[in-house]
């Protein structure tokens, strides 16, 4: 995974790096409110060396500064720690005393900074006190010379005891420790999840798994006003992008483009059926009329996208209790549909019918077009079974979802039953910063779905219309294709 692909990662998972950030947060606040609070009084002494003990004044200076690293170390000492009790009338025992007693010395100074913690301010200054009244003795009947009895240094207060201050817990340095380890733990989690994530997000990688042609990608957009109809203004990627994928159809086999082309996927909620719808389309504002079938007699939703009546459709037709051209119904732009009827109790026995086979024969023979929707390969075999009749199936993949092994069962099935895979399409692929500026221009509220064509089936849901007997001469480059005649 290289940076870019890592930044892009934790974008997508911002919202989850949040989420651990403020846990994070919380859980040093909450550690914070169990520690016990630590507080601290200073005192300030100046070391001063009489010159008389040495030759000059610079050796003076020199030996009180060397004297101060000695006295740092003194503060911590049990001897003064007892005198401080003793002082003080204080309870507590000296050797733990003089743990809560540090000492600093500032460089090429001589004074000298002692610092007294306590469970309580008051604790904390009393121990102050103790040390600003019990220091300056030790270290006079430590220093005394042999000869003159008297001391060689002289510690003078120059500051304290100052108030105390609570030092423990440090609540912002908790606070700031718990949101890095919460983001800390969030962008391993993420990158980790990445790492071993198993499901398709590039053409390359559809293209690797699957070993066919990726005919293109589709954008994830909301719901809204269709990009695909005539009568809305503007542009953005999703229209562009079906195009696309139309034009590369019609390109696939110059000579006879497919024809009957069935749309199927892995497994559902890849997109298939809407993919079908916008296809259909997408063929039918070129001018060539185009038939959308619903062969997902299971689950059929091609009537609900549209909301145009289903009660009746391929599976009456396929069980002989309806004519075809009485269940087709037909909408503007060179568009016709076909749904999916009746939920029968043996869809595939319905589908690998000889009079499925004739169905699909007496549709290409009428239509420039026919897209069918069917049901996902992995889970039924409704699926493959219409793509062995058709000219060619498309697969669809979603972007982030479909699992590698997915893509490669699903290929696998259609391989078996030798149907033509024209190639793949990866639905739902995000957006990127450039798209979005490039498209800015266009609708602000895109759509997959097929509510453009609700206006304009509703008055054809309320009767049907026959579908031509025959392509005219001038429907458009599209042609038979081989499989369509067989």
């Amino acid at each position: 995974m290289d940076l870019s692909a890592a930044v892009r990662t934790l974008r997508k998972r911002w919202q989850l790096l949040s989420l651990l950030a403020l846990l994070g947060v919380a859980l040093a606040a909450a550690i914070t409110t169990q520690i016990p609070a630590v507080y601290a009084s200073k005192v300030t002494f100046y070391v001063a060396t009489p010159p008389s003990t040495t030759s000059s004044l610079f050796d003076a200076s020199q030996f009180g500064t060397q004297r101060v690293n000695s006295y740092v170390k003194l503060l911590s000492s049990d001897e003064l720690a007892a005198r401080i009790v003793a002082d003080q009338h204080l309870t507590d025992d000296p050797h733990q005393l003089a743990t809560r007693i540090s000492g600093t010395a500032d460089l090429n100074t001589v004074l000298m900074t002692a610092q007294a913690t306590g469970d309580s301010p008051a604790h904390a200054q009393q121990l102050a006190a103790g040390i600003k009244v019990a220091m300056p003795p030790l270290v006079q009947d430590l220093d005394v010379t042999p000869a003159s009895k008297t001391p060689s240094v002289d510690l003078t207060v120059v500051t304290g005891p100052t108030p105390a201050i609570q030092i423990a817990p440090n609540k912002k340095v908790n606070y700031g420790l718990g949101l890095l380890l919460g983001l800390g733990v969030g962008i391993a989690w993420a990158l980790l999840r990445e790492l071993t994530d198993t499901s398709v997000k590039s053409t390359a990688q559809l293209s690797e798994v699957s070993g066919q042609a990726v005919l293109g990608t589709a954008s994830l957009a909301a719901k809204g006003a269709s990009p695909l109809m005539p009568d809305n203004d503007g542009y953005n990627p999703l229209t562009e992008e079906i195009r696309q994928i139309r034009t590369n159809l019609q390109f696939v086999n110059v000579d006879r483009p497919p024809r009957v082309i069935a749309v199927s996927s892995a497994v559902s909620g890849d997109g298939k059926t809407t993919m079908s719808v916008d296809l259909a389309a997408a063929f039918g504002e070129t001018g060539q009329r185009t038939l959308l079938v619903d062969a997902d007699l299971r689950r059929g939703r091609v009537a609900e996208y549209l909301k145009i009546d289903g009660s009746i459709g391929l599976s009456d037709v396929l069980a002989n209790r309806i004519g075809l051209d009485d269940v087709l119904t037909e909408t503007p732009a060179h568009l016709w549909v076909l749904p999916s009827g009746t939920v029968p109790p043996n869809p595939v026995e319905l589908l690998d019918s000889r009079h499925m086979t004739s169905v699909i024969q007496d549709l290409a023979d009428r239509f420039d077009v026919v897209i069918i929707d069917t049901p996902p390969v992995i889970p039924v075999t409704d699926g493959v079974v219409v793509a062995s009749k058709c000219d060619g199936v498309i697969l669809v993949a979603r972007h982030g979802v479909t699992k590698r092994a997915q893509i490669a069962q699903a290929t696998s099935a259609i391989n078996a039953v030798r149907a033509q895979c024209i190639g793949w399409i990866l639905n739902q692929v995000p957006r990127t910063r450039k798209d979005r500026s490039y498209y800015s221009y266009a609708s602000t509220n895109p759509t997959r779905h097929a509510d453009h064509l609700t206006d304009k089936t509703e008055h054809a849901s309320k009767g049907v219309t026959a579908a031509p007997d025959r392509p005219t001469q001038d429907a458009g480059p599209v042609g038979k294709g081989s499989k369509g005649s067989s």
